[in-house]
C-alpha cells in the first residue's frame, strides 16, 4: 500500500520553487512507494565501483544470452531432452563461430 504525503498550502506558499513544483491551490500530494527505503539503498549501492564491476560481467552474460536467443535458443523446436540439448549446442556453436570470425577479422 502506497503512502500519501500531503504538503500543506502554507508550506508550499513559502517555498521559492512553488511555481516550478505545483500550481495546485491546496498544495502538493506526494505518493511514496512502500519499498522506498530499499529502492534508495539499492540505488546508492548501484553507484559504487564494486557494483559497476559486477554489472559489467553481468552485461557480458546478458549479451551472450541475447545472441543465443536470436540464433535459435529461444524456443525448443524438438521434443526430447537430447534433441533440445543438440539445438542449444548448435546455437552456441553458431555464436562461437561468429565470434571467432569477428575476432579474426579485427586482428587482421
Amino acid at each position: 500500500m502506497r503512502k500519501r504525503a500531503v504538503v500543506s498550502f502554507a508550506t508550499c506558499a513559502e517555498c521559492p520553487s512553488r511555481g516550478e513544483c505545483t500550481g495546485a491551490a491546496a498544495g502538493r500530494t506526494i505518493t511514496i512507494h512502500p519499498y522506498e527505503p530499499e529502492i534508495a539503498a539499492e540505488r546508492k549501492r548501484q553507484a559504487t565501483p564494486e557494483f559497476r564491476e559486477f554489472y559489467a560481467k553481468r552485461a557480458d552474460g546478458e549479451r551472450i544470452i541475447s545472441h543465443l536467443t536470436r540464433h535459435g535458443a529461444r524456443q525448443a523446436r524438438f521434443i526430447g531432452i537430447f534433441k533440445v540439448w543438440r539445438q542449444e549446442v548448435l546455437a552456441a556453436l553458431n555464436h562461437n563461430i561468429k565470434a571467432f570470425v569477428r575476432l579474426a577479422a579485427a586482428a587482421g
